[in-house]
């Protein structure tokens, strides 16, 4: 008899504290699923601020936290790994070589996918500025897959992609940092400045020459070499009153490439060529968020040259695109409720 009584002791008390630790696990739980996220505000898909959730369209954000753990070097590699977009380039961080300009390719569309530097446009013929800004200076990315021609034109068939920069913060003190690597085929140095009146950043990068990018197929074929590859990167904005911002970029690609054949696994070449490709925008921008009004111009100019040792002539290519762009709340600071 008092065997049973001992173990109906035993039972109760373990039921008990099988209870008390299930409680005290659901309050631990409870508090650790207590932490919570803001909304992600989305602006490309509509050109007006909407939570993410709300927008009526294939809307994907890449933010400042995915892209420093991400690691890339460049725009290019960002957009085209995270957005799942097929990428024409010629080298894997999306420099250009000449003519050859590097492209990004929404829903397989070539001549569909429209750029945007801060919501303005910064395509050319198929091609975009997308790395003149370095990848530090980047607050976040919209990336808008679908048509957007209502809102953005013909060039926007295919999707939105835009980069949104760093902008100068009240109250922020002078900050920056200088850095740089070293490799085997590429090195690079670059420095960021912050403050309450402007964000600037800088980058240079060099890569080493790549040899037989075409090689011998059966010991003939055509044959592509690429040499002294350079590239700089320049972006900045500053704050000229309460409600307006003026904002640079400046991209410079710099190669020199070599072409000919293969006979028989010795290779000839028979054409030498320098070439340089200068993306420049301009942009100035107001956003007041108490009367509603936004707008905004930019000037984009792209400008290549080709000067050949030997195996062809000379070539000098260049366009500009001018961009205005004024909108209306009537409803100013209604985003704010929510």
């Amino acid at each position: 008899m008092q065997n049973k009584q001992k173990l109906v002791k035993t039972i109760t008390l373990s039921l008990l504290l099988g209870v008390g630790t299930w409680c005290t696990g659901t309050a631990l739980a409870a508090e650790e699923l207590s932490e919570f996220t803001l909304a992600q505000m989305v602006v490309t898909a509509t050109k007006t601020e909407k939570k993410l959730i709300d927008t009526p369209a294939n809307a994907q954000i890449i933010t400042k936290q995915q892209i420093k753990e991400a690691g890339f070097s460049s725009p290019f590699e960002l957009v085209s790994s995270f957005a799942q977009g097929g990428a024409m380039g010629w080298q894997e961080d999306g420099s250009d070589y000449s003519g050859m300009l590097s492209r990004i390719r929404l829903r397989g569309m070539d001549n569909g996918t429209l750029v945007l530097v801060d919501g303005h446009p910064a395509n050319f013929n198929n091609a975009s500025a997308l790395n003149s800004i370095p990848i530090d200076q980047i607050e976040k990315i919209e990336v808008v897959k679908g048509p957007g021609s209502v809102l953005y034109g013909p060039q926007a068939m295919a999707g939105v992609i835009n980069v949104i920069t760093k902008k100068p913060v009240k109250g922020t003190p002078v900050k920056g940092n200088v850095y740089g690597s070293m490799g085997n085929r590429y090195r690079d140095y670059g420095l960021n400045v912050s403050s309450a009146v402007f964000t600037i950043g800088g980058k240079k990068s060099f890569t080493k020459d790549f040899s037989d990018l075409q090689g011998p197929f059966q010991g003939s074929g055509p044959s592509l070499d690429t040499a002294d590859k350079t590239q700089e990167q320049l972006f900045g904005t500053v704050r000229l009153a309460k409600d307006v911002t003026a904002s640079v970029s400046h991209k410079k690609t710099h190669n020199r490439w070599l072409k000919g054949k293969y006979n028989n696994y010795i290779k000839t070449i028979n054409t030498d060529c320098e070439s340089d490709a200068t993306y420049n925008t301009y942009s100035l921008n107001y956003d007041n968020s108490e009367n509603g009004w936004k707008a905004g111009l930019s000037y984009f100019t792209i400008e290549m040259v080709q000067n050949y040792r030997y195996g062809a002539a000379n070539s000098l290519y260049k366009g500009h695109n001018f961009d205005v762009d004024i909108q209306k709340s009537f409803f100013p600071g209604i985003t704010k409720i929510h």
